[in-house]
C-alpha cells in the first residue's frame, strides 16, 4: 500500500460509504473508507456497533483529521451520538444530541475541529462542515468505553500512529424513531 495515494480501505457495515481523511506527517493526506452504512437503530447501538476498517502500513504520524458522514437520513437526530475511536484508543465525539427533530433527509456532515460552526443544538441540521458537537453530555453511552466527558477536539489524534483499526460507534439515545441509516461516514 503507497499510503502517499488516496487509500480506500474496506470495512463492516450495511449500505453507503465511510470514509475518514487523515493528514499525514509522512504524505500529503489519504483516506479510509468503510464501503458500507450503519444502520441507526432506535433507542440502541447501530448496525455494526462499531463500524470499523483497518489501516496498515502507513508511514509516518497524524497531523489532521477529518470525518465526513454522508446521505444521513433519521426522524429525530437529536437522539444520534457518534463517537471516532483511534487505534490507540483515543475518543473523539462528533456528534451528541445536536439538531432537535428536524428530520434529516441524505444530509452531509463534515466533522473539522478547524471549523468555527457547531451543529445547531434545537434547529434543523442541514449538509455542511462543522466542528464536533457535544449537547447534554451526561447521557451519551457507548458501551464499554466508559462515559462523560468526551473530547470534542479531533487534534486529539495529532502526532498518533495512524495504523491499526478505527471504529466508528453510533447509538440512537431516543425512542420510538424507528431504524434509519447513516449511509456514509468519511
Amino acid at each position: 500500500m503507497q499510503p502517499n495515494l488516496t487509500q480506500r480501505l474496506s470495512a463492516l457495515a450495511l449500505a453507503g460509504l465511510a470514509t475518514i481523511l487523515i493528514a499525514s506527517s509522512a504524505f500529503a493526506q489519504f483516506s479510509l473508507t468503510n464501503p458500507a452504512g450503519i444502520a441507526i437503530n432506535d433507542q440502541s447501538t447501530a448496525t455494526p456497533f462499531p463500524s470499523t476498517v483497518g489501516v496498515s502500513n502507513v508511514v509516518g504520524t497524524i497531523e489532521k483529521v477529518t470525518v465526513t458522514l454522508n446521505n444521513i437520513n433519521h426522524r429525530y437526530p437529536d437522539d444520534i451520538d457518534v463517537l471516532l475511536v483511534g487505534p490507540l484508543g483515543d475518543q473523539v465525539l462528533l456528534w451528541s444530541d445536536a439538531g432537535g427533530g428536524g428530520d434529516l433527509g441524505g444530509v452531509t456532515l463534515t466533522f473539522d475541529s478547524a471549523e468555527s460552526a457547531s451543529l445547531p443544538d434545537d434547529t434543523q441540521i442541514a449538509s455542511g462542515a462543522y466542528k464536533p458537537t457535544n449537547y447534554e453530555d451526561l447521557f451519551d453511552a457507548f458501551g464499554a468505553l466508559g462515559g462523560a466527558p468526551w473530547s470534542t477536539d479531533l487534534g486529539d489524534f495529532a502526532d498518533s500512529d495512524p495504523n491499526g483499526t478505527w471504529s466508528l460507534y453510533v447509538v440512537d439515545d431516543g425512542s420510538s424513531d424507528d431504524t434509519h441509516m447513516l449511509l456514509a461516514s468519511r
